[in-house]
Order: structure tokens, then sequence, then C-alpha cells
């Protein structure tokens, strides 16, 4: 049995170093990188070196002057993370005119790691499955690689002693480029006779190699840089002063050096360990502050990331240039993790978006691409960072189509921007609100998107989705995301899927023991929401209008009125932040409002009734009773109907890989929960799978099935609230009011709803 537990602490521990040392920013600063010897000149093989810097000072650093490069191409890399993936990092590196990547996997109970060579120029990648047991090396983990010249790489591995599980051990791997071994060293012992993390789960960090084959260690603990030669022997070292226990940090040269930066920010030193003497060249830098993460340097060149930045410093003159704002070229925080080589009058830029399992090249350059249109595009709905974020990852994949993205969220913006499209101008794109579509349809100044959208798409949207976009029997909107208003009661209440206001004012009548109405989703018991509930969801299908008269003079109406002023504030609402649903559970209630914003709170819902929960609806005479809201439409102006691109971004925001990464919002799109609920073998739960970690475990019904079935259920019956029934219901509420609070009698407040809303239909006549 302990031999059991200490296998199993080992193997995690392995994990643990596996993921810090592919995830540490010096390992091998994510891009331990050589290639093209400067920005301007394009390359296909290794460079000579062009200068030295030890044989000269370095200058002080310039002030940063703006030369921002264009995007000017977006290649797609072949890219496929293995299933039920939990974890996932990559190191990625450039060598010449290729990109070096190594993918390390966490699934279940196993860590997986390959190797993708990829072409600079096409994005062709070669991909190598990397096995330790075929290195021979007991439960052996990548932690690192470099590249040490055209034809050799090296791997630093961990691995477990056969004689004791405990015991974790290390290597450098000597392969081709293809991974086939060509030497293996241990330096398990070396690195003890140093002292280096001595201890159960002592490791080191990986800082790369030179194109000797020296590999350099950095004991983050014993503040010191370690250099071992090809054959693991200890060839020279270099202990550097800390600021709050950081490690050094270092890069490439085009000539094959490695180079190591160490000191406090603002105070920092290169330093380079001579081969052949171990001894430690060293020049301070002045002027560079705040820097991430350093790439490499190609002849006098050297890139470096500052603030987000992508930076370049000329070490001959001192000039430095801002290339590149990484939010804006790569827009995600992983982007500091990417590889770096000189093309042409530009750079290439290797980048993984691990939160969309994506792996592309961008080619950035001194030239400004070749514009095949622009495409203007307004947000009027509010801050959204899922609509935003997919209209420029849409402009970066495609630099030729250029996006200009505004916000009109203030009132007097967004009056303006309706008020252009309008009078046939204003953007091209634009996402607003429900309530201002239909006017802008009317007026002639929408395209009809489903002309634009393709029929895979069209074919699995949410009936509710699209019957809230449809004006005269076109497709004029499209929700990007929802979420569901419902009401939920309990089985022993009410059987059926539905009901009616005269239902339930007939099932209070038989239900002694139902002391209250219902508790909205803030965990209130009042009024006005009972009377919502009640009958004003859906008022213009309810009994109360007909045909355009006003017809609130009636009993029930009457019988409404008495039994929200009997029955409200008169129950123990036990509701808290926390379980909505205790009112229902434990309490007196009649029902509780859910909104549903995902799978989760769906089936954490129904999973605390079991099978007595019942997600009824709101009551209804018509139509449905599970009301779709949506967070912003999506219109396509009349005039872009044609323009270059504009069908290409509509349907990218439609996608299944756009909208599979929406978090605490319903995909329009009824095929993303199928696609998106997996079953964990191991730990036998279902869970939502999510690229942008963004996923979580789901509940389980009793006899363990997961209720996705049930979940897309409601999505389907789902039907779009109806705006006009709000104005509607608030004249309603305020004689209603003067009821509930003995103001006025009944018959007067009755008298006075039915005169006023008879008015309202009136002037709308």
């Amino acid at each position: 049995m302990r031999h059991k537990v200490l296998r199993k602490i080992s193997f995690l521990l392995s994990i643990c170093l596996l993921l810090a040392a592919c995830g540490r920013e010096p390992g091998p600063n994510g891009t331990a990188a050589t290639g093209a010897e400067t920005a301007g000149t394009e390359q296909t093989s290794t460079p000579e070196p062009q200068t030295d810097w030890q044989e000269k000072r370095l200058p002080t650093a310039g002030a940063v002057k703006d030369a921002l490069l264009y995007v000017n191409d977006n290649i797609s890399v072949e890219y496929r993370e293995p299933g039920e993936t939990v974890a996932h990092t990559c190191l990625q590196l450039a060598w010449g005119n290729d990109f070096y990547v190594l993918d390390s996997y966490r699934q279940q109970d196993t860590v997986s790691a390959s190797l993708q060579k990829i072409n600079g120029d096409t994005g062709a990648g070669e991909q190598v499955s990397l096995s330790t047991g075929v290195w021979e090396i007991e439960g052996g983990l990548i932690q690192g690689m470099d590249v040490v010249n055209d034809d050799r790489l090296v791997f630093w591995v961990s691995g477990r002693s056969a004689q004791d599980d405990q015991e974790i051990r290390s290597y450098a791997v000597y392969t081709d480029c293809r991974g086939q071994i060509q030497n293996k060293v241990e330096l398990t012992d070396i690195l003890r006779e140093n002292g280096i993390r001595e201890g159960l789960a002592y490791a080191v960090l990986f800082l790369g190699s030179d194109s000797q084959g020296n590999v350099y260690i950095d004991d983050v603990d014993g503040q010191t840089v370690y250099m071992l030669d090809a054959e693991g022997k200890l060839a020279g070292s270099y202990a550097y002063p800390s600021e709050n226990g950081a490690g050094s940090q270092s890069f490439r040269t085009s000539d094959g050096k490695r180079i190591l930066v160490c000191g406090v920010p603002g105070e920092w030193e290169w330093v380079q360990l001579d081969p052949d003497t171990g001894e430690a060249n060293r020049h301070s830098l002045q002027g560079i502050k705040n820097v991430q993460r350093w790439y490499a340097m190609w002849g006098n060149m050297l890139y470096y990331a500052a603030d987000h930045q992508l930076v370049s410093w000329d070490t001959d003159t001192g000039e430095r240039k801002l290339l590149a704002r990484l939010d804006e070229v790569a827009g995600y925080a992983d982007a500091l993790e990417m590889a770096v080589m000189p093309a042409g009058n530009g750079l290439r830029l290797l980048l993984t978006k691990t939160d969309e399992a994506r792996r592309y090249i961008l080619t950035l350059s001194q030239d400004r691409p070749a514009a095949e249109g622009e495409i203007q595009v307004a947000n009027l709905y509010g801050e959204s960072s899922f609509f935003s974020e997919r209209v420029l990852s849409f402009g970066r994949e495609n630099p030729s189509f250029g996006i200009q993205y505004q916000a009109a969220f203030q009132e007097a913006e967004a009056d303006r921007v309706l008020l252009e499209v309008a009078n046939g101008g204003g953007p091209d794109l634009l996402y607003l609100p429900r309530q201002n579509v239909k006017a802008l349809q009317a007026n002639g100044a929408l395209g009809e998107l489903g002309q634009l959208l393709s029929q895979d798409t069209l074919d699995v949207l949410l009936p509710g989705a699209v019957q809230a976009g449809t004006y005269e029997g076109g497709l004029y909107a499209v929700p990007l995301s929802v979420y569901v208003r419902t009401l939920l009661t309990a089985r022993a209440y009410w059987q059926e899927d539905g009901w009616t206001t005269r239902d339930i004012l007939s099932l209070l009548a038989e239900q002694d023991d139902i002391e209250g109405l219902f508790v909205d989703i803030s965990g209130q018991d009042e009024y006005a929401y009972n009377l919502y509930f009640l009958m004003g969801m859906d008022i213009p299908n309810s009994p109360f209008i007909k045909d355009g008269v006003s017809s609130f003079d009636c009993p029930e109406f009457r019988e409404i009125l008495k039994t929200v002023k009997d029955m409200t504030q008169k129950a123990e609402n036990n509701s808290t932040l926390y379980d909505r649903t205790a009112p229902l559970v434990s309490g007196g209630y009649l029902g509780v409002e859910c909104m549903v914003w995902d799978m989760k709170i769906f089936s954490e819902t129904c999973e605390k009734l079991g099978d007595n929960a019942n997600l009824v609806g709101y009551p209804s005479d018509a139509g449905g009773s599970h009301f779709l809201v949506d967070k912003g439409m999506l219109v396509v102006n009349q005039n872009a109907m044609e323009k270059e691109g504009v069908k290409e971004l509509v349907n990218y925001l439609l996608s299944l890989e756009s909208q599979q990464l929406l978090s605490q919002s319903i995909s329009v799109r009824a095929d993303i929960p199928s696609a998106q609920v997996a079953y964990n073998e191991a730990g036998k739960t279902y869970y939502w799978k999510s690229t942008n970690n963004t996923g979580y475990q789901l509940p389980a019904k009793a006899d363990g099935t997961s209720y996705l079935e049930e979940y897309v259920e409601l999505l389907g019956k789902a039907v779009p609230m109806a705006f006009d029934s709000e104005e509607v219901f608030n004249l309603v509420m305020e004689d209603a009011d003067s009821y509930f609070h003995s103001d006025k009698d009944l018959d007067t407040v009755v008298d006075a709803i039915q005169k006023r809303v008879q008015i309202y239909l009136d002037e709308r006549q």
C-alpha cells in the first residue's frame, strides 16, 4: 500500500514539475530562439554571426519610438489537442526558417508530449510523438527543450529512480530533429554534488542550450545558473542577485550563444559563460525596464516584450522601436509565450491560443496590406467582451478586411448611430438592443441577415432566436447569446409541463399548504413580481387583451389581484444567495423564478429537487411559457449586404468555434450542448468542455445520466420575451399598487386599469 501511495505522490510531483517548467517564463523564455540575422532580411537557414556583443560596450537604450508593423498575413497551422485534455502547456521556439513547438498535455491520469516542426513560410507542420519510454527513462516527463543546431535537439527530462519512486532523476536527451535519440546523459549526480535543490522534489529550471550542446539550468533557490556540457560535466556557473526570489532569464543570439539576463528589474546585466573557461562575461544594461520576455537576438537586433508590447533594440546604436502591441495583434494573455523570427522587412510570430485550441503564424510587415475593404462595426448594446473580441479576432485572422470597431454605449452616441443608419449611412454591422431592430427594419435600413448566413448555421439556430429576429417573414436579426427565464414548481403541486393563470388559481383553492406565490430570482416576494408572473409576461397573448380591446374588467383579473394581495409576503421566505430554490424545497411557496444562464445552473437546479422538479414555466394561455432573453441582436446595414467580408464576419460570429467560447451565456446554436458535454471515465462525472478555462463539472441524475436531454428540450421550447408586454404591465401595476396597499378599493382599481389600457391600445392603432 505504501509503495502505491509513494508512486502516486511521485507521479503528481512530476506533473507539477512539468507544468511549472513548461509554463514558467524562463523555460527557455518561451522562445529560446535563433533565426534570421535582421528584421530586414529573409532567411532560409541558420545565419552566421555578424557581430560579437562581448567585444563592444552595450549602448544605453534610447527612448522607444513608434514603428508599428502591419499584420500582412495569418496562416493557420494544423493543431489538435488530445481528447479530455485537462491542462495544456506549450514551449515555442524559432530556429532558422522553422518554428518548433513542444506540447505537453495533462489528461486524467497521464501526461503526453509531442513535437511539431513548422515551416515559417507555409505553416506546414510535421508532428512527432515523443515517448520517454523509448528513451528508457522510467516515468519520464519532458520538462523543456531547445534547438542545438540544424540537426540536433536537446530535451530536459525528469524520471523516477527504479529503486525509489520518491527519487526524481534528471537527464539531458539529445536527438535529431525528429526526436530520434542520439545521446542520453544523466545529470542527477552532478546536480547533487552542487547541492542544487536537493530533496524529495528537487528539480531545476531548464533555460535552454547553446549551439555547442551545453545546457543551462537555473537553481532558483540558490540563485545560481549552471552550464553543463554535452557529457554532463559542470562547465561553468554564475551566482546572480535576485529580488523576491525571481530567477534568471535568457535568450539566444544568431551565432548560437546563450545569453543570461540576471539581476533585479532595471539593473539587469547580460552574462555569457565561456564554454572553454567557464568564466562569466558580464555587461550591464542601462535604460531597459518592465521586460516580460526576452525572445532572441539576430545580429545586433534584440527582440523583447515589455508592458505587452513587442520592442526591438539595436545594440549597436541603442535605438529602440515599438513594433507591435500584443493585445491588438494577438488579443490574448498567452501571447507572451509566442516565438519570434525575422522575415522580409518585418517579423513572423508563432502563436498558440490554448483557449481556442488554435495555432497560427502572423506575418508583421512595414508594408500596409492591400485592403479588400473596410468593415465598420458598432456596438450599441453595451459592454460585451465576447462580441468585441470575436470581431477583433476576425480582423486579426483576416487582415485584408480592415475592421473598424466602435463602442457607442452612451445614449447620445447610440442615437447618433441609429439616425445615421436610418438615413442610409452608418456602420456595416451593428450589435444593438432588440427594441431598436423593429424600427430600423420597418424603415428599410436593415438587410436580411438570413441571406448571408450559411445553411448549416441556419439549420442549427434555436427556434426562439430565429423568432426573435424575424420580421415580415425574413430573418433580419440574430442574438449572439441568450439566457432563459422560467418558473420552477414541484411536481407534488403540478405535474403538467405547462399551466395557465386559471390553473394556478384553481390549484391554490385546492392546496391549503401553499402559503405564498413566487419568489423572484433576487429572492424577493413582492406584489409587482407576483402579479407579473401570473399575468404580465405575455399580456398580448393573454385573455385580458382581445383584438385590440381591453378586457381587464372581468372576474379572473379581479381574482388575480385579490390572490396577489392575500398571498404576498405571507409565507416564510428562506431564500438565500446560495440557494434560491429553498422557498420551494422547504418553504411554503408555489414556485421560484429561475434564470438559466448555462447548463451548470440548469443541472444544479434540477438536482436540488430531483424527480420533484418541474420547470413548468410562466402561466400562459397562448404561446410559450419559457422566455428566451437576448443579450443583444446582430444586424447588417442594408447598404453592406454586398460588401466584401461582411458575410464572412457574420458567419464567423455564429460559427461553432466562436460560439464554443461563450461563458455564462447560452449559445443560439442548438448543437452546442451536445458538442460540449462530455463524460469523464476516470471520475465518473459529466463536465462541460471548454478551451478557454470556463468549463465546469455537471451534476448527474440519480440514474447516472446527465440533464442534457432536458436542457436541450428547454432551449428548444423557449420563445422570445414580448417587449410590448412590459409597457402594458407598467400601466396595470401603477394602479394595482394602490389596491395592494389598500389606498383604493378593487372596483375603482379595475375600472382605472380597464380605461388606461384601452387608451394605450387606441393610441397605437
